[in-house]
């Protein structure tokens, strides 16, 4: 399948319904999913017949775009019930339904002061994937997330890839830095793929502009031989 035939694709997706500050929910945009899911495929082959998890799945944007590059089999894992049945929605739209699954885990153990009982831990997984791939909350809403969460995430991204396997994340620009430093503490090696500006458009009534640009970094991030 040709890039640009992939965006278009991803273009007729269904975003979150009934989005979710809480969980820092935004549609990941076709144009950057597209990107996204082509890098690690023409350039290093992550995609093309592997096992993948989608970590944080929401609408899945870039679980689909995984199976569309070619991936033997996709899970995507999000905590968010509505979010996965858009997901499913979204999958047998592309008749998909044979390469794709979802299951509803908890990453980070958050949601347990909200009530939550019913959801697991993602490390809880017996088995490990190729490929990981995910587009984390970034705590931009700061009285609702956690500090760290994006961190956290890639934490347990790497935690489920396998060994020679790869992890490809999205994070801030403004953090660049900062992920490179805590990846290599954690004896990981991360390598940043190219700078995007994601056009994140107005999901929440407390947003007061349209449409406001934000840059984020592709990683591919590998655990060390």
């Amino acid at each position: 399948m040709k890039d640009w035939e992939v965006q278009a694709a991803l273009q007729e997706l269904e975003g979150f319904k009934k989005p979710k500050i809480e969980l820092e929910q935004y549609a990941t945009p076709a144009e950057l999913a597209g990107h996204f899911v082509c890098s690690a495929e023409r350039t290093y082959h992550d995609l093309e017949g592997k096992s993948v998890l989608d970590l944080g799945c929401g609408a899945g944007m870039l679980s689909i775009g995984a199976a569309l590059m070619g991936a033997d089999s996709v899970v995507g894992a999000d905590i968010d019930w509505d979010a996965l049945e858009t997901a499913k929605e979204n999958v047998q739209e592309m008749e998909l339904e044979d390469v794709v699954d979802f299951v509803r885990l908890n990453v980070v153990d958050r949601d347990r002061r909200h009530g939550e009982t019913d959801s697991m831990v993602l490390p809880s997984f017996r088995c490990k994937f190729d490929t990981v791939i995910l587009n984390p909350p970034f705590g931009a809403n700061k009285d609702r997330q956690q500090k760290g969460i994006d961190l956290m995430f890639l934490h347990t991204a790497l935690a489920m890839c396998a060994p020679g396997g790869a992890v490809y994340s999205l994070h801030k620009s403004s953090t660049r830095e900062h992920i490179q430093g805590v990846v290599e503490r954690w004896g990981a090696k991360a390598e940043p793929l190219g700078e995007y500006t994601w056009n994140l458009a107005k999901t929440y009534k407390h947003q007061k502009k349209q449409n406001k640009d934000i840059s984020v970094d592709m990683w591919r991030i590998t655990p060390r031989k």
